[in-house]
């Protein structure tokens, strides 16, 4: 189906949100994962001692890719924003943070599980400690 102005009115932010897709962004977060993964192989493997830091200073790339993240972003939370306010005539931010909890927290608690299994378990090493743990729960936004 081809989104016409017509018919884009007719749907709700959320529907929008998930039907319109740019190609390009897609692109674009590709390169900024490959910026983002390179600058960590840079700064934190042997890779990184290999290459002389006049050449590719420490965390260039990483850095570059993350700065592609928040102008994509920007971009889209804008685009949603927008659409929402031409179709209601308002901009609901309650229902805003609450599709972005949704979005996010999910895999955020996943992943943070994940880590905690494979530290417990041997598998990896991380710093993990009582005070760590109590810093990052007091430091999440609650309900």
């Amino acid at each position: 189906m081809i989104l016409t102005p017509v018919n884009c009115r007719a749907q709700s932010a959320d529907s929008l949100q998930s039907k319109i897709r740019l190609d390009a962004l897609d692109g674009w977060r590709s390169i900024a994962v490959l910026l983002v993964i390179s600058g960590h192989l840079i700064h934190f493997s042997a890779i990184g001692n290999r290459i002389p830091n006049i050449i590719v200073p420490t965390g260039a790339f990483g850095g570059l890719g993350v700065n592609i993240f928040f102008v994509i972003s920007g971009y889209v939370i804008a685009s949603v924003l927008r659409r929402e306010y031409e179709t209601n005539g308002r901009i609901s931010l309650t229902a805003f943070y609450v599709r972005r909890c949704f979005r996010i927290l999910p895999p955020l608690w996943c992943f943070l599980f994940v880590i905690t299994l494979l530290s417990l378990s041997g598998a990896i090493e991380t710093p993990i400690t009582p005070k760590l743990c109590t810093h990052f729960a007091v430091s999440m936004p609650h309900g």
